[in-house]
């Protein structure tokens, strides 16, 4: 992504959170045979991939450089969802949730995603795009983006569900799932 960057003290938290991230993905790969791991290591790399784009969009001086870092992050915004949704899932019932086609289903609205970003359609996703004054970027959602959202917070209340279930059902699970929630 061509154009200027110009220090701000704005990418310290993203990067320190993308290398955090990148370290518990890490740890999570090297222990990949405990369930819900190999989740926990897609919500980490696409985590860190977001944070990322958001310290680089800080950094962006040209408002079409800013606009180019806000669309990479929003690639990362559903798959660090759904991920999210599959390591809890499988944290809270090994096993028994991440099927074959729980897993395609999971994944098609991802890829619809993706797909509208990369072959810019993205109009499709927000119906305007724009650096304010300030220097952060406005969007205003279009209708794939209102069903993207509504996809989001679906199933952040899936994952609220499922760790409050683990949370009654398993009184050892209740210091991790405090600290998840």
């Amino acid at each position: 992504m061509a154009g200027a960057y110009a220090y701000t003290p704005a990418i310290w938290p993203p990067l320190a959170t993308a290398i955090i991230l990148a370290a518990i993905g890490v740890y999570s790969w090297r222990r990949r045979a405990v369930p819900a791991a190999l989740p926990l290591v897609g919500v980490s790399l696409f985590g860190a991939l977001w944070v990322l784009g958001i310290a680089l969009e800080a950094a962006a001086v040209a408002p079409a450089t800013k606009i180019a870092w806000f669309r990479f992050q929003s690639l990362w915004r559903a798959p660090v969802a759904t991920a999210g949704l599959c390591f809890v899932l499988e944290y809270a019932s090994p096993g028994r949730w991440l099927s074959r086609r729980n897993l395609v289903l999971l994944s098609i609205p991802v890829l619809l995603d993706i797909l509208l970003v990369l072959t810019g359609h993205a109009q499709r996703m927000w119906g305007r795009v724009e650096v304010a004054p300030g220097g952060s970027v406005v969007a205003e959602l279009a209708p794939a983006g209102v069903l993207m959202a509504i996809y989001g917070v679906g199933l952040v209340l899936v994952n609220v569900a499922a760790l409050l279930w683990l949370f009654v059902r398993s009184p050892q699970h209740r210091w991790p799932v405090a600290i998840i929630l």
